[in-house]
């Protein structure tokens, strides 16, 4: 009987490992979405001024998630009226007034977060 517990214990470390190595690769993957991206020169766009910016939609019931300072650099990925899908250098996707958007004039200001 001592036998199979041992096999069960041996059964349960390998599997704990396996989870384990999972649970890293999985974190430093979302932390490498967080980085700046390497291909900045495919965000032309800035914001203008420091704006609110909203996770879910534009017209969400909930206060704003956060702001973007002003220089922030962007790419735009959908248009719905007065607003803007962006994504930032880095990975954060928000919706973020069109009237806050503006062309990069060669800014190297680079925030480090939302």
């Amino acid at each position: 009987m001592p036998l199979f517990n041992f096999v069960n214990l041996v059964n349960f470390v390998k599997k704990s490992a396996l989870l384990l190595s999972l649970g890293f690769a999985l974190i430093l993957g979302g932390c490498a979405g967080m980085q700046a991206n390497g291909d900045v020169q495919q965000y032309k766009l800035i914001v203008t001024k420091r704006t609110e910016y909203f996770k879910n939609s534009p017209d969400q019931p909930t206060p704003p998630d956060g702001r973007l300072d002003e220089g922030t650099r962007i790419r735009v990925v959908q248009m719905n009226g007065e607003y803007a899908k962006v994504e930032t250098t880095y990975g954060l996707t928000v919706w973020i007034s069109s009237m806050a958007i503006g062309a990069n004039q060669e800014n190297t200001y680079q925030p480090t977060g939302g």
